[in-house]
């Protein structure tokens, strides 16, 4: 008899220990580690590819061989439910694939059979958020506005030519077929530049349009400005 009272005191207390400790749990503590897009602070990284769109009559630009990508690091802060801001810091690799005409005079005159210009920058972007329709704890449907500044810090003109060939054998000075060429640190190149953006998305995918304010080229070489607008897709890695 002893022994079956032991077992129903042991079965009743078991109920009321695991009760004693839901009561006695402070529930708001367990929110705060609650990690996500539509928290009040959101980290994330990204990936952007794009092209240059647009042209200027006096350089003339093959717009689907020019392009840019893009690296970097994103901070969101949640201010209201419908309105977040926040900033990016991050890293451009951008091209322009100059067409050969014989007008051409930017950089110089000489014709190629490629030649390109290339920038690499690092820049930090600031961007208002305004998030469209209801959504849970994701990115959902938002729209960005926002503006840049940016350094270039290597800027370099490329050229790549065929050596003409005397009885099918390669110039004797070179011994070569090919003549590519590389100039740095170009004296006719901004250090800084600035703009603004918009960008427009859905979770974890965005389409981005550019448009570059600063000039590219130095005021004093008096030369028509490369294209002003660059158009692209931005992925966000999920997190």
């Amino acid at each position: 008899m002893k022994f079956s009272i032991l077992i129903i005191s042991l079965l009743i207390s078991i109920p009321l220990y695991g009760q004693k400790i839901l009561l006695d749990k402070d529930v708001t503590k367990a929110y705060q580690n609650i990690k996500g897009p539509n928290t009040k602070s959101f980290k994330q990284l990204y990936f952007g590819v794009g092209m240059v769109a647009g042209n200027t009559p006096d350089l003339q630009i093959n717009n689907i061989k020019s392009g840019y990508f893009s690296v970097g690091f994103r901070q969101k802060f949640k201010i209201l439910s419908f309105y977040s801001a926040g900033f990016e810091i991050g890293y451009s690799a951008l091209h322009f694939n100059i067409k050969q005409a014989e007008d051409k005079y930017i950089p110089n005159s000489e014709l190629h059979d490629k030649e390109k210009l290339r920038f690499h920058d690092c820049n930090l972007q600031i961007f208002n958020r305004i998030n469209i329709g209801k959504r849970g704890n994701v990115i959902g449907r938002f729209i960005d506005i926002g503006g840049y500044t940016d350094y270039f810090f290597s800027s370099s003109h490329y050229t790549k030519d065929k050596i003409e060939e005397s009885a099918s054998l390669p110039r004797q000075d070179v011994f070569a077929r090919v003549q590519v060429v590389k100039n740095s640190r170009l004296d006719y190149v901004r250090p800084f530049g600035y703009g603004v953006f918009g960008r427009a998305g859905i979770n974890w995918f965005a389409v981005k349009v550019t448009y570059r304010m600063s000039d590219l080229f130095e005021k004093k070489y008096d030369w028509s400005e490369l294209p002003r607008v660059y158009v692209g897709l931005e992925l966000t890695l999920p997190n």
